[in-house]
């Protein structure tokens, strides 16, 4: 997600020109570009997303649109919109079902583990990842699962049957595993990620 927009424009046959950036939701300017005089050719606007006291503008669309008027007084006007959104990525709601599965008896009780999360940020893309290790200190999984979202807020979960390979683990025996979620802003490229374990018995 940009920091800033750009808005490039020329004008023919202009005496004056200005531009405005205008709240869609409550209808006022926050920005105030101009005026200029004459004709221009390729003018270039920077918005850092700042009303004219220099505050950051809240969340929400807003609307670009330029005006110019001939030495007449006619006015012509273009518009375009922008999206502002400050909202931080976050992974959050992490949720286990069960901290105690007993897949292999296959009772349909506590047979596997649901993890839930939510993704939250900006509307872009995020790769979540879900792995499970054998070990606390453990740099590979024995297992892993993944989902890409596109549209935010989301929400997910993964779940694990206690197969590796289409084999059960800790057979015949207790063990702690530890499971690790992973959410990755492909275009900013923040992680945030959260773990926790549970018992495979």
């Amino acid at each position: 997600i940009a920091d800033v927009t750009t808005f490039i424009f020329s004008t023919v046959q202009a005496s004056n020109s200005h531009a405005e950036i205008i709240s869609k939701t409550s209808g006022a300017r926050v920005r105030l570009f101009g005026p200029f005089e004459g004709d221009l050719t390729k003018r270039k606007i920077i918005w850092d997303g700042r009303d004219d006291t220099g505050v950051f503008v809240g969340d929400g669309v807003y609307e670009f649109t330029l005006t110019a008027a001939n030495k007449y007084g006619m006015t012509s006007a273009l518009s375009a919109e922008v999206n502002v959104d400050n909202s931080p990525f976050a992974l959050t709601h992490v949720t286990v079902s069960n901290k105690i599965i007993s897949p292999q008896n296959q009772d349909e009780i506590n047979d596997s583990v649901t993890v839930l999360y939510k993704v939250a940020g900006p509307k872009e893309t995020a790769a979540v990842t879900f792995d499970v290790f054998e070990t606390k200190t453990s740099k590979t999984p024995i297992m892993t699962d993944s989902v890409t979202h596109t549209d935010f807020p989301a929400s997910g979960f993964f779940n694990w049957n206690g197969k590796v390979d289409g084999t059960f683990v800790s057979q015949n025996t207790a063990k702690v595993y530890y499971w690790k979620i992973t959410a990755v802003d492909e275009q900013t490229k923040e992680i945030r990620s959260t773990a926790g374990r549970f018992i495979v018995d």
